[in-house]
C-alpha cells in the first residue's frame, strides 16, 4: 500500500476504507443471497430485490444468508428483516 503525504492515518480516509470495506461485505452477501434463493425460490420479484438493495449493513445481510435454509419462499425470507 502507498502512503501519500501520511493520508492513511487520517481520520477521513479511514472512514471512506472502513465504508468501502462494509460496501464490498454488503455486496458479498448480497451476491449469496441472490445465488442460493434462486436455486431455492426461484426470480425474486422486483419487491424483494428493491428490499435486498436497500440493506446496506453487512451484519443484516449475514442474518438473512443464514436464514435461506430456514424459510421456504422470498417473502417469508425478506419479510422477516
Amino acid at each position: 500500500m502507498v502512503i501519500i503525504n501520511g493520508l492513511e492515518e487520517s481520520v477521513t480516509y479511514q472512514a471512506i476504507f472502513e465504508e468501502g470495506v462494509a460496501s464490498g461485505e454488503a455486496k458479498g452477501f448480497r451476491y449469496a443471497i441472490l445465488v442460493f434463493g434462486r436455486k431455492r425460490f426461484g426470480e425474486p420479484n422486483t419487491e424483494t430485490l428493491a428490499t435486498l438493495q436497500s440493506i446496506t449493513v453487512p451484519e443484516t445481510l449475514e442474518r438473512v444468508v443464514m436464514r435461506l435454509l430456514e424459510v421456504e419462499s422470498w417473502d417469508e425470507l425478506v419479510g422477516g428483516i
